[in-house]
């Protein structure tokens, strides 16, 4: 059996699109809702040309856009790699050119610190979780709701890494930690 975390939020979309399926910083969203952002998410950052096996990093706290991310990324075989928000600008600089992350989102509060490292790390896309992004990036809710909110092709699974989660690094470098889709279920 093929397990793709992705595709547990299409189930559970399909089976009760209009229950609650999350209460978050004062965000309530059904299944329904849910599976179309992470849908959403998925074409926009094919769209960007993000594809299987690329890492996006995310810079946030607790946002409701992870789930966007985790669903949506997994439908299409891309890993999510969140970064810890209490790190300084040269170690979020190693994080992310140690994954290679071809896109970066980060929330509102980390403008700064995007700002003094965007030109040493790999991501070309960067994406802010704002209503009001710097100029040098793009809004996370325009982009994803400029895309189509048709299921993508569902790409990768079982073995395949999910997430990369770094370790606090302190006998050296933070190591980072595959985990998988099957490691998830």
């Amino acid at each position: 059996m093929k397990i793709n975390i992705g595709e547990f939020l299409t189930r559970r979309s399909s089976l009760t699109p209009d229950k609650e399926g999350l209460v978050c910083e004062g965000v309530r969203r059904t299944f329904g809702q849910l599976n179309s952002r992470a849908n959403r998410l998925a074409n926009a950052m094919a769209n960007l040309g993000v594809a299987r096996g690329d890492r996006v990093g995310l810079l946030a706290l607790n946002e409701p856009e992870f789930y966007d991310m985790f669903f949506g990324l997994g439908k299409i075989g891309v890993i999510l790699t969140p970064v810890n928000y209490r790190l300084a600008g040269p170690e979020i600089q190693f994080i992310l050119s140690d994954c290679d992350a071809k896109v970066l989102v980060f929330g509102k509060e980390y403008v700064d610190v995007v700002d003094s490292i965007r030109d040493k790390i790999p991501s070309k896309e960067l994406i802010a979780i704002s209503d009001d992004p710097p100029e040098w990036a793009k809004s996370y809710e325009t982009l994803i709701g400029d895309a189509s909110c048709d299921e993508p092709r569902l790409t990768g699974g079982d073995e395949d890494t999910l997430t990369i989660l770094y370790t606090s690094g302190t006998t050296g470098r933070p190591k980072g930690a595959e985990l998988t889709h099957s490691y998830y279920y």
